[in-house]
């Protein structure tokens, strides 16, 4: 969900910004709810393939340590006639969350307060020719992905001498969005535009976290697998618990560089800055 957050590195702190961050997994191999010594080490899973048991966002069909990545399903959109890819990770509502297996984030349903913009208005059609696929998700704005990623050390490591996002969100794309004729927000970020083959290794049409797309196939008669993305993950704590989690937009230009996200400035609008636990805020 979206996320206000003080980055720190040594001495030098970082403006608060919203991140929309979804955890993924508990990286832990024993549960405990015992607080954490400042000396304490704490178990985690390292290599291999987690546990589902271990997965929060249930609908991530792998999350893979020795490849640091994590399979989602990929839905399709489009905008303006082109092909966009998208994947869903949170929803203001808790029966969508739980029909999608995706993350509860109540706060999402705030998001367009004081800023109708920062949550987009999608229409849905039924694909041609198949009545019961998915439906196709029309956006409002996307992402441009073509800009090279660029990070150069500063004189005291940190802040970075130079920090150019590799993908930009349009000034009406934001991930949050809300489908005609209901009121459920979704975090659905754009990861990737146009079709195939789709470019992992300068990501001129995938984000920065994206390590392979896998297209639907059959799998035999009557059967298909889905279209899925490979993400690169990201291990942190949190309240001395390891956790793995996704950055998928941040609000920060350099935020943005550091954790391989899509810069949309459009975010810095959200309800709202030092908001927190106040009644109406999106941000936690």
């Amino acid at each position: 969900m979206a996320t206000t957050r003080t980055f720190k590195r040594g001495l030098v702190a970082v403006a608060a910004v919203t991140a929309p961050l979804t955890v993924l997994a508990l990286s832990t191999s024993t549960a405990s709810s015992a607080p954490a010594s400042s000396d304490q080490v704490i178990p985690g899973q390292i290599d291999g393939i987690l546990p589902h048991s271990k997965i929060v966002l249930e609908s991530a069909v792998t999350v893979d340590l020795n490849h640091h990545s994590a399979t989602l399903p990929l839905h399709q959109g489009t905008f303006k006639g082109q092909k966009v890819w998208y994947v869903i990770t949170e929803a203001s509502d808790e029966g969508a969350a739980a029909d999608l297996n995706v993350n509860f984030a109540p706060k999402l349903a705030n998001m367009g307060n004081g800023c109708a913009v920062c949550v987009q208005d999608l229409t849905l059609t039924a694909p041609a020719g198949n009545k019961f696929g998915e439906g196709i998700a029309h956006f409002q704005g996307i992402p441009d992905f073509s800009p090279s990623r660029v990070l150069k050390q500063g004189p005291d490591v940190f802040p970075p001498a130079v920090a150019k996002p590799g993908a930009v969100g349009g000034p009406l794309y934001s991930p949050f969005v809300r489908f005609s004729g209901s009121r459920t927000v979704y975090n659905a970020p754009i990861v990737a535009t146009g079709n195939a083959p789709f470019d992992v290794i300068h990501h001129s049409n995938t984000a920065d976290r994206v390590l392979k797309i896998n297209p639907a196939k059959k799998a035999g008669p009557g059967e298909f697998y889905a279209p899925s993305v490979e993400l690169l993950i990201i291990n942190g704590f949190d309240s001395g618990q390891p956790i793995i989690y996704i950055s998928t937009e941040s609000s920060d230009p350099t935020t943005a560089t550091l954790e391989r996200a899509t810069y949309v400035p459009l975010l810095g609008k959200t309800p709202f800055r030092g908001g927190d636990d106040f009644l109406g805020s999106a941000r936690e």
